[in-house]
């Protein structure tokens, strides 16, 4: 898979006029190397004002069984000109974390486009 599906998805009127997205990342540490566990990107038609960026887990978790992996969840709200920037790393498993830090990925899995009406 390569990005410009993720391309022609947003920029299609037809399936909406989208402003920003709304970035889930679940970040494992294992002997000091980050790496991509999981990864959420969700278009919206909101006002974009503002990139923001929060820890859903103020410190990284770690296993009981396995001390030397650690976990966190990160949130963030990208324009879609920042997240098009940032998935151009996907496409030589590059990505990259808010502080522009080297992450580990491995291959990209494509699912189908879903549309989700919004809640009343």
């Amino acid at each position: 898979m390569n990005t410009s599906h993720i391309n022609s998805v947003l920029s299609t009127p037809s399936i909406g006029l989208f402003t920003c997205i709304e970035l889930f990342e679940i970040i494992g540490i294992q002997d000091k190397k980050a790496f991509n566990i999981f990864t959420l990107a969700i278009a919206q038609e909101v006002k974009c004002e503002q990139a923001t960026d929060e820890k859903i887990t103020p410190k990284f978790i770690q296993l009981k069984k396995d001390k030397s992996l650690q976990f966190g969840i990160f949130r963030s709200v990208l324009s879609i000109g920042d997240f098009i920037d940032k998935i151009k790393y996907l496409e030589n498993n590059q990505w990259q974390n808010n502080q522009g830090k080297p992450l580990l990925c491995g291959q990209l899995r494509y699912i189908p486009s879903v549309y989700v009406p919004a809640l009343e």
